[in-house]
């Protein structure tokens, strides 16, 4: 299948047989993962490779914040490219929206303006409380059943994930912890029923049991309302026994 590519002004024809090599081989050339700038349209016997909106968009929310932090340093592209590391094409490209920078560019460019990287893809998002107030209290579903408590929070993370500036890392933390205390929780009713059920095994009397399973939802109750407080606030959560199952 003949195939026409054309990418920041460069063309190139060759004929392959598959598009996704041709995408591949494309991708490889310009330094860009393909799936994450182009989808392949077929028509009129040819196929031409066009951004996908979605992408478009953060690109130039990229491009933006770029040229925000430039600016506020005073650096001219120059710079940045010597600061960095990079080349000045790789920032022309970023800036205009051509490229988005990963992986390594984002820790060198992260560095040259002296912000952590997590500061510099979160600088898009918007400042939405309530989204983190309601995703934080949600929590306290598990009061009806212990699952909820991890089930609720992360259906409204996945909705809004990558969306609300600190909701990654606030949901991260809430859910580490609820994990946490499922399992623990479990263990505690494994131990209650093995008590029950074999008479030579009793680490905790049904009362000192249920006083346990008490506390731990006191615990968790008093957590999620501080956490909730700390949001309203402006500070971030902070879950004090959690495994960090989800990590970054």
């Amino acid at each position: 299948m003949a195939l026409r590519f054309v990418i920041t002004g460069t063309k190139i024809e060759k004929n392959f047989e598959s598009p996704k090599i041709f995408c591949k081989i494309a991708a490889d050339i310009h330094d860009v993962k393909m799936s994450y700038l182009w989808r392949c349209i077929p028509g009129g016997g040819e196929s031409t490779f066009a951004p996908d909106l979605k992408t478009t968009k953060t690109m130039n929310e990229t491009a933006k914040r770029i040229k925000e932090l430039r600016s506020r340093r005073g650096y001219s592209q120059e710079e940045l490219a010597e600061r960095s590391g990079l080349s000045l094409r790789t920032i022309q490209r970023i800036e205009n929206g051509e490229t988005e920078p990963r992986g390594d560019s984002l820790t060198r460019l992260a560095a040259a303006f002296d912000v952590t990287v997590d500061d510099l893809a979160d600088w898009g998002l918007v400042e939405d409380k309530l989204t983190l107030l309601v995703m934080n209290l949600s929590a306290l579903s598990f009061l009806f059943f212990p699952l909820l408590g991890v089930l609720v929070p992360l259906i409204i993370w996945i909705f809004k994930k990558d969306k609300v500036k600190g909701l990654n890392d606030a949901a991260r933390s809430l859910l580490n912890f609820q994990i946490t205390w499922v399992i623990v929780l479990c263990v505690c009713w494994i131990v209650f029923f093995l008590t029950v059920f074999l008479r030579d095994f009793e680490l905790l009397s049904p009362f000192e049991h249920f006083v346990f399973v008490g506390i731990m939802y006191a615990i968790n109750l008093i957590m999620i309302l501080v956490n909730t407080a700390r949001i309203g606030n402006g500070k971030k959560v902070d879950y004090l026994l959690e495994v960090p199952f989800i990590r970054k």
